[in-house]
């Protein structure tokens, strides 16, 4: 009998991101003897180059990890494929395919949805043969040469120790972790093979036992590799600090999920921040100078009108962390909040990634501003261009950190794309229009700020 050709496709958001799901699945099939091909494209290749790049393969069955950002095109390759090969077996695992209510329903192309994790479900519904095996008894998943550029995903556990009710994590109920010998090893191997970066994606990082050890391990010999960790900041210890002061600049950078500062917003999203001690350790972590600090805050979660998101803002920015993302509440299959819905008076897009239109406490025009300030703030704050102006711009006008972002937003808003020496023009010119404090040693800073990112040519 012909050996069916089995694909694994992950379709990335970007090139640089990599499919883990599909590597970790294709090699516990090689370690069970199932052969498979495991390939990634991004969402942003050119459709008919990918539809025709798998066609050309002539697969039998194909395998397709779907999430938020993929789903639309999972869709229309997985049916453009089937009217090519009427023969094709088809099925989707992953958050966006196996947390629908009526998967049958949404994907009537699709032969089979994966619930839960793929490795031994995949398996068994290849082979029929049953598997207790689950993580973390599972194989390496990445095979070397890794390929360069991109940012290689890695898992020290799974499950989440938290139920936050708007996320998927969630409703991962069974954390646990791999042995610390195993990680330093697996990590040691790529560290080895030249990545360049291990974004860790355990939700919440230093609720791991072994924290302390793999912090010690990546300080150590981490190379030129840079790891990026989830964390909950409260967690952390005197002892971590002082081991944390050791790294090296760019070894390391955290992600912290503030979400929200409103008590009764925290209470009703499941969520138990001490916002206090997390704003403690969060300033001595940016005070040490050597980790990239980047923190998360969600708009349009229960009982956070505008006001109450922009104080929120106003503090958090106030850290003055290397990032800072002004995220907007999506409601995903699967998650509680999507129960509550009509409790909370939310409506949201019905197209992937269903994200808030509105709230009882957020109405659709004050969403719209926040996005405005959105703009502002990728584009003057954390792309990095304006660090010495912006330290100024604060140091000597009393402005609000909102108002600020928001008014540059509504200033981009009415100019086409523009080319880095308009970007600082704009900004001048706004702080000139503003009556903002000494315009000429902002433009001084503009000046310093310029020549860091292009050193042979004139601002303006």
């Amino acid at each position: 009998m012909k050996q069916k050709n089995l694909l694994l496709v992950g379709l990335n958001a970007k090139y640089s991101h990599t499919a883990l799901a599909v590597y970790s699945i294709g090699a516990y099939l090689d370690a069970k003897g199932v052969p498979n091909n495991v390939v990634e494209y991004s969402v942003n290749d050119p459709y008919e180059s990918v539809f025709y790049d798998i066609l050309q393969q002539k697969p039998d069955i194909i395998g397709f990890s779907v999430y938020l950002w993929n789903v639309e095109r999972v869709c229309r390759l997985a049916k453009d494929l089937k009217l090519a090969l009427p023969e094709l077996t088809i099925f989707l695992g992953g958050p966006e395919a196996g947390y629908r209510k009526h998967p049958e329903v949404d994907f009537p192309f699709a032969d089979k949805v994966i619930t839960g994790e793929g490795e031994a479900a995949v398996y068994t519904y290849l082979t029929g043969k049953e598997t207790d095996d689950c993580f973390p008894n599972l194989p390496f998943p990445y095979k070397t040469p890794l390929q360069k550029g991109k940012t290689i995903y890695y898992e020290a556990s799974r499950g989440c120790p938290y139920r936050c009710s708007y996320c998927i994590s969630s409703l991962e109920k069974n954390l646990r972790f791999k042995p610390l010998e195993q990680v330093k090893e697996e990590l040691r191997i790529l560290i080895q093979a030249g990545a360049t970066k291990i974004k860790m994606i355990d939700r919440t990082f230093n609720v791991n036992p072994d924290a302390y050890e793999i912090f010690k391990f990546v300080i150590e010999e981490g190379g030129n590799t840079g790891f990026h960790f989830e964390i909950k900041p409260e967690l952390f210890s005197q002892k971590d600090f002082l081991l944390l002061e050791k790294a090296p600049k760019g070894r390391i950078q955290f992600e912290a999920g503030l979400q929200s500062l409103n008590p009764e917003t925290l209470t009703a999203i499941h969520r138990k921040n001490d916002t206090d001690v997390a704003f403690s350790n969060l300033k001595r972590i940016l005070t040490m100078g050597n980790i990239h600090l980047h923190l998360d805050l969600i708009a349009g979660l229960p009982f956070e009108d505008k006001a109450s998101f922009i104080r929120g803002f106003n503090q958090v920015y106030k850290l003055h962390p290397d990032m800072l993302q002004l995220g907007f509440l999506k409601v995903l299959h699967g998650t509680q909040i999507g129960y509550e819905v009509e409790q909370y008076e939310m409506k949201y897009s019905p197209y992937p990634p269903y994200q808030v239109i509105s709230t009882k406490w957020l109405s659709a025009f004050d969403v719209m501003e926040l996005k405005v300030a959105e703009e502002g703030l990728e584009t003057f704050s954390n792309k990095g261009f304006f660090p010495d102006a912006l330290s100024y711009l604060w140091e000597v006008n009393n402005q609000k950190p909102y108002d600020v972002f928001l008014s540059l937003g509504q200033a981009l808003s009415k100019k086409p794309p523009l080319s880095h020496p308009h970007l600082f023009r704009l900004f001048y010119e706004w702080y000139v229009e503003n009556s903002m404090e000494n315009p000429d040693v902002f433009l001084e800073k503009l000046q310093e700020d310029f020549r860091r990112k292009n050193p042979n040519k004139p601002m303006f």
